[in-house]
């Protein structure tokens, strides 16, 4: 769904005829029912439409070599923190975690996972769901090779163990989060450019303004925001030690025209410069100045 969320189908608004049945989230702040039944309206469409195309894949017999995969780029922050419906650029759960459906190739049906993944993550589980890697490496020709070459350069990871229930797939550490603009935040409250991390426990989230929010995903909403209590300095320290570290793998200088306008010797010398020792300290050091990054400490 996108706004504007006025056009479902009143067939689909009807399934939502009062709050009683569509209640409103309990951080909700805006407190507008009848543009939350609108969203979840559209959120119900999708659903029948995407429903239309796995009947196809079944009426044409294409299911068993078709893999079929839902998801979002981001969700809506739904009113959470006084932020309008739709709205996203902001590290809360509402808007940055998205639906991952996937189904075909051997996945076991009614599998439900919790593991940690990312967008960054999806080509590189692809990939493995076909067997790519080993592909390449049986095709062994001069493109065969630099494709796999890129391959494995790729920062995601290769979850498809998992969605094929694997014993001892690997589980990620963490994930990380960014978002470098507001640049549409219209009248919702402004939201600081930030950094941060999702582990199995906790969302630990950085601003240009120092630490930003700790929130305990064992809890059932970010209600409570721990980021000052200081109880909680040890979980802040690692925390924004994984931060310090995902940063140090992620930053490139992709927040200006430069890197758009750069020709690839350039991008390659950067990269080069910018990759192991002094240079990637000097790095380090230049971001903590600008994100103001140093380390929590206790009163």
């Amino acid at each position: 769904p996108h706004g504007p969320f006025h056009d479902a189908p009143d067939r689909f608004k009807a399934l939502y005829p009062d709050p009683v049945a569509l209640p409103l989230q309990p951080l909700d702040e805006v407190g507008d029912w009848t543009r939350h039944r609108d969203y979840h309206a559209l959120v119900s469409h999708v659903d029948d439409e995407v429903g239309r195309i796995l009947r196809a894949l079944d009426a044409q017999g294409l299911s068993d070599e078709t893999l079929v995969i839902y998801t979002s780029d981001h969700g809506a922050m739904g009113g959470v923190a006084g932020v309008a419906y739709g709205k996203k650029r902001h590290p809360h759960d509402e808007s940055t975690r998205v639906p991952f459906l996937v189904r075909g190739l051997g996945i076991p049906m009614g599998l439900d996972l919790n593991t940690l993944a990312s967008s960054i993550d999806v080509f590189p589980t692809l990939a493995g769901l076909v067997d790519l890697a080993d592909r390449l490496r049986v095709a062994g020709s001069r493109g065969a090779r630099r494709a796999l070459s890129y391959l494995e350069s790729l920062p995601g990871r290769d979850l498809s163990g998992h969605l094929r229930n694997a014993p001892n797939a690997p589980e990620p550490e963490s994930v990380f989060l960014m978002h470098v603009t507001n640049m549409n935040s219209g009248s919702s409250r402004p939201q600081p450019i930030w950094r941060g991390i999702v582990t199995d426990r906790y969302s630990y989230v950085v601003s240009d303004r120092g630490e930003y929010a700790l929130w305990d995903n064992a809890k059932p909403r970010q209600s409570d925001n721990l980021v000052a209590d200081p109880a909680m300095l040890p979980v802040r320290v690692e925390l924004w030690n994984q931060l310090d570290a995902w940063l140090d793998r992620a930053e490139r200088p992709f927040l200006d025209t430069w890197f758009e306008a750069a020709s690839s010797e350039a991008i390659a010398a950067w990269n080069a410069e910018h990759a192991v020792g002094a240079a990637a300290r000097d790095r380090r050091a230049a971001r903590r100045a600008a994100f103001e990054l140093l380390p929590p400490q206790g009163p």
